[in-house]
């Protein structure tokens, strides 16, 4: 609607509002490019500030559930197979190659912490190199009275490193790798995780998850209890899946057997997201327990679990969820 020209109080309010009108014979201007026909035109309106335009290309063609679910079982075997204490033995190996004053270990941080701490830039007269920093808590079998610590050992920092033979070990990140044992509970407690970025070239570890230059956000804990009762708890992001997968998001997957509280055995907790090689995710999200000594609803606990796409509820998974539970020991090894 186009008001007049002439000031609002010539008419009065009612009429302001609807249709004002006005002894003025000057007609008001169409638009440019309007035939100045009401009946002809065509109103475009303008685009709201607040929506971006939708440029997203159409989906792949969605995969059947069954994919979905040997995604997820993979997914689970990913997240396994980074192991951090291959990380740790490669950065001991090259460390093997270092001598008194290269990489020159600063001695009041293992007196003061218990760690070793190092910052350099030099090369060995056998010809190993280190380039960057690293703190390394390094502790094997040892008694701390409540419990036996066979592991204890954690790396972070930023390094370039180079064996006295030209294989070099690349890392940036966290490295963590715990086994502690508790008589009293009868159980064996294992942490683990491997946060940032990890490449060894070189023979050595070529048939290593290093070789692969993996880039992850992941880690894990579990309970074994000498009764054979398991709790797992694994979360990040992995890649190296094959197949329609090539990445995976796994969010504070929970499993918690029966003999230790659980009330839902057959599923975990958490959800499962794979991304297909085109880009396409899609989530499973399980129905078990959260959090150790949480419940589930029973006719939910069937060991599948919904399968969602861009927000869509595709149906069911029924995933080999076996890898949770099989290994009496640390599932990682």
């Amino acid at each position: 609607m186009v008001l007049s020209t002439f000031p609002p109080w010539r008419c009065p309010l009612l009429f302001f509002l609807l249709a004002c009108s006005s002894d003025s014979t000057v007609e008001p201007l169409a638009p440019t490019g309007s035939t100045g026909d009401p009946s002809t035109e065509t109103v475009v309106p303008n685009p709201s500030p607040y929506v971006a335009p939708d440029t997203e290309t159409d989906p792949e063609e969605l995969l059947d559930l069954a994919t979905i679910g040997a995604g997820v079982t993979q997914a689970i075997s990913a997240a396994y197979a980074v192991d951090a204490a291959v990380a740790l033995e490669a950065q001991r190996r090259v460390m093997a190659d270092g001598d008194s004053d290269c990489p020159g270990l600063i001695d009041d941080y293992y007196a003061v912490y218990g760690y070793y701490y190092w910052y350099a830039t030099c090369s060995t007269n056998l010809g190993a190199s280190f380039d960057g920093y690293g703190y390394l808590y390094d502790v094997t079998n040892v008694d701390a009275g409540s419990y036996f610590a066979h592991e204890a050992d954690y790396w972070y920092g930023l390094a370039d490193l180079r064996t006295a033979d030209d294989q070099r070990y690349e890392m940036t990140g966290t490295v963590w790798d715990y086994h502690y044992r508790y008589d009293s509970s009868a159980y064996d407690y294992y942490s683990w995780g491997v946060l940032g970025d990890f490449l060894w070239t070189g023979a050595e570890y070529s048939d290593t998850w290093l070789a692969r230059g993996v880039s992850a956000q992941v880690q894990g804990y579990s309970y074994r209890y000498d009764s054979g009762a398991v709790v797992v708890w694994l979360d990040g992001t992995v890649g190296g899946l094959t197949g329609s997968f090539d990445a995976a998001h796994l969010r504070s997957v929970m499993h918690v057997d029966e003999a230790v509280g659980s009330n839902c055995e057959a599923e975990p907790g958490g959800s499962i997201a794979v991304r297909t090689t085109g880009g396409e995710w899609y989530e499973v999200v399980f129905d078990g327990p959260t959090y150790w000594g949480a419940t589930s609803f029973p006719p939910s606990c069937d060991g599948c679990g919904e399968v969602f796409h861009r927000g869509v509820s595709l149906g069911e998974a029924c995933p080999d969820l076996s890898l949770l539970t099989l290994s009496p020991e640390a599932p990682w090894r």
